[in-house]
């Protein structure tokens, strides 16, 4: 099994939040934190026009999916994300919430303060988690196999994936 880093592709369209005040929500789904009932609705509208839609580029770490997308994804990913609804400029959509969160790092004193030191991720952290989860540490999503697999044989558009981590390398060596 393969780790991957999810992201978005340069040719999909830009969203930008319309209401700035939606800016707090977006720090407790940076961190993955529940939103329990201060979340109603988020407005977006395009802010560069693309070709690929099924996946638009807000923020790292805050994946928007059209119904469309969700569609195909819901059934692998809603035991590990909150779905928030939304709109972009009449589309709805949904921003998720990636709820399992991995901390990796080992927080060692120095001198001028603390130095983050990377973990080696082991595999139990990464195994039980499911499909979508992110780090801690960088807030990145991460997805398995099966969730980019999923999306190539579905063909949907504006989604990338950078490999982090080959688990059967490493079982090989």
């Amino acid at each position: 099994m393969k780790i991957w880093r999810l992201l978005n592709d340069e040719k999909s369209r830009v969203i930008v939040s319309k209401d700035e005040q939606n800016e707090d929500l977006i720090e407790s789904i940076l961190d993955g934190e529940r939103i329990d009932g201060s979340w109603e609705y988020m407005e977006f509208v395009v802010g560069r026009k693309k070709s690929y839609k099924d996946f638009p580029r807000f923020l790292p770490g805050v994946p928007v999916f059209p119904m469309k997308t969700l569609n195909i994804l819901l059934p692998l990913i809603e035991d590990y994300v909150q779905l928030l609804p939304g709109e972009i400029e009449g589309e709805e959509v949904r921003v998720v919430n990636v709820l399992s969160v991995i901390e990796c790092a080992d927080y060692k004193s120095e001198q001028d303060g603390f130095q983050m030191v990377l973990l080696y991720l082991a595999k139990d952290k990464i195994l039980n988690r499911g499909p979508i989860f992110k780090l801690a540490e960088t807030l990145e999503v991460i997805v398995t196999d099966e969730f980019r697999n999923l999306v190539l044989e579905s063909k949907l558009k504006g989604f990338e994936f950078e490999e982090v981590w080959d688990l059967e390398s490493e079982s090989s060596e």
